[in-house]
């Protein structure tokens, strides 16, 4: 579980205020909004990375964060991005991930020769096999082709069905409404401005005024998808 009750996020000034809400245990949570709205100012901030300039932040467990852009340094390999990690004596490690991810054969390489997505997909199993109970991931899709987000996709759901809590900052709507019962906020005027189901929050009237635009949820080939429609 972690709440956070009247808090605002920002640095000279304010870029959210007076927000609060809870995570709670074994749910999945987006965070969307248009850019520059908050989002991984909020991230940071549940995660203790920069201080709160006003609130409560109350957790059982210290979130681990992914960074959407993550410097690395020359000569670091897998192999030490997972001990920096602490990942291999942590519960939610295993070599199935790796292998899920296809990274094994990675391990033992300088990240400065890997492409983009061979980086980002490990530096995903880095933070899932963290200890932590809590995970933060923002733009996890970063890098990665069609494949590996339905992978991610399918270890989140797992994982999360364990328990495990998750709070991910995510452009594709398509991808966060396949995930079921998962729950929506929109950053939006300083402000958690929608918060419902996934699906009710795509559907939601509301959301022209942040994105300008029309968004439908709609059933195609025993699936649901959103519609985007230009105003």
């Amino acid at each position: 579980m972690l709440s956070f009750k009247n808090l605002a996020v920002g640095f000279d000034k304010n870029i959210l205020e007076e927000i609060s809400g809870e995570l709670a245990n074994g749910s999945i949570t987006f965070l969307i909004g248009p850019n520059g709205s908050g989002k991984t100012s909020l991230l940071k901030t549940l995660s203790q990375i920069i201080p709160a300039k006003k609130g409560i932040i109350s957790t059982e467990d210290n979130p681990i964060y992914l960074s959407s852009e993550v410097n690395l340094q020359v000569g670091l390999t897998g192999n030490d991005l997972l001990d920096l990690y602490m990942s291999k004596n942590s519960k939610w490690f295993n070599l199935d991930l790796l292998d899920f991810f296809e990274v094994k054969e990675l391990l033992t390489s300088p990240l400065e020769i890997l492409s983009a997505g061979e980086k980002q997909r490990i530096l995903i199993c880095a933070v899932l096999s963290h200890k932590s109970s809590i995970v933060f991931l923002d733009e996890p899709l970063n890098h990665l082709d069609w494949n590996f987000s339905l992978k991610l996709k399918k270890v989140i759901k797992n994982q999360a069905s364990q328990g495990r809590t998750f709070l991910i900052s995510n452009h594709d709507l398509n991808w966060a409404l396949d995930l079921s019962e998962t729950q929506t906020w929109v950053l939006f005027k300083k402000s958690i401005f929608l918060k419902n189901s996934t699906e009710s929050v795509l559907n939601d009237i509301k959301l022209q005024e942040v994105f300008r635009i029309k968004t439908e949820v709609i059933a195609s080939q025993n699936r649901k998808v959103i519609s985007l429609t230009e105003l």
